[in-house]
């Protein structure tokens, strides 16, 4: 990790923790929404191996009617955690990105003045502000994608691992290997981010300086000479944009081609154990629904960690700023 981008997660975490008690509250409220998540697809197994049981459906009726209960249970306690966490988010969130705007105003104009006749306003307004809303993305992520998959995947193989133990490292060890693949990747792809960053921060201010200068331009007739250096640095933005979009297109395929794989082996092995007596009719729901849950929170991990190191790639530039004297 670059030291710049250590920089910047010591700024978001000091901030984080003048609000320690909401963080911990939804820290309890995430992980309790992924256990339920994990445990109430096995009332529902329950349930299916009823019906597909050799005894007369009507001899279970008070059964089904107290899994449902229960079902019904859990899925408030799941409202509730859900609840709890959006709120808590919200607080937290809004006080840390107003605290980072206030502590950006207070430094920035402590620098000399020959710092503010080199920069464009333009371009510190902007840095002010991506530092702020990256704080908020990349806690979003991580409460809302990186925390849930981490959690949901660890009770899912923890689970299935008890129903046949090469279930669950069979899907521990894809999980290993589509996340480290993923981390190499968007940390090789973070260098690109800045690089466009960089190119958009510069046409921006180029944009705002000349519109700041409106007259002048015209007054000199420099308006042809600026309208095509703009061209220029749009250009070079454009060229990186497409270039890293490309990129997050070739890799969305190869994130496709191992989903296929593991639901299509997981799937072939449960028939093995079906065959065996190992597994019943509801195991093949437990799976399929538990397919269907990692599938929904790491399908966009790649998407979600190169979301954060964008965000990190656009505060860093106002990070520089914060630790220059």
């Amino acid at each position: 990790m670059k030291k710049t981008t250590q920089k910047t997660l010591q700024f978001y975490w000091e901030q984080a923790t003048h609000y320690k008690i909401t963080v911990i509250v939804t820290v309890l409220s995430v992980t309790g929404i992924a256990l339920l998540q994990a445990i109430i697809p096995l009332y529902f197994k329950r349930f299916i191996d009823l019906i597909a049981g050799s005894t007369p459906v009507t001899a279970h009726i008070s059964e089904f009617i107290l899994i449902l209960f229960f079902i019904a249970g859990l899925e408030l306690i799941h409202w509730a955690f859900r609840r709890i966490s959006t709120f808590s988010v919200s607080y937290f969130e809004s006080h840390i990105m107003a605290d980072l705007t206030d502590l950006c105003f207070a430094y920035l104009h402590k620098h000399s003045f020959a710092f503010f006749d080199n920069s464009f306003g333009g371009s510190l307004v902007k840095k002010v502000k991506w530092f702020a809303n990256a704080f908020e993305t990349i806690a979003d992520r991580i409460l809302s994608d990186i925390m849930p998959l981490v959690l949901n995947i660890g009770f899912i193989v923890i689970i299935l691992a008890q129903r046949n133990i090469w279930l669950g490292f069979g899907v521990f060890i894809w999980a290993i290997v589509f996340i480290g693949i993923n981390t190499v990747f968007s940390n090789w792809k973070l260098e690109y981010d800045i690089k466009r960053n960089e190119a958009e921060t510069h046409a921006t201010g180029l944009l705002a300086d000349t519109i700041t200068n409106h007259s002048v331009l015209r007054l000199f007739n420099g308006y042809g000479r600026e309208l095509h250096k703009f061209q220029g640095e749009n250009a070079k933005v454009q060229k990186l944009r497409i270039f890293t979009w490309n990129l997050n297109n070739i890799f969305d395929a190869i994130q496709g081609f191992l989903a296929i794989i593991l639901e299509i082996g997981i799937m072939m092995f449960a028939v093995f154990l079906w065959k065996r007596g190992a597994l019943t009719i509801g195991d093949f729901f437990l799976i399929q629904t538990y397919l269907g849950s990692i599938f929904m929170h790491i399908w966009d991990f790649g998407r979600v960690l190169r979301n954060v190191y964008e965000r990190l790639s656009d505060a860093e530039e106002m990070t520089v700023i914060l630790t220059t004297p």
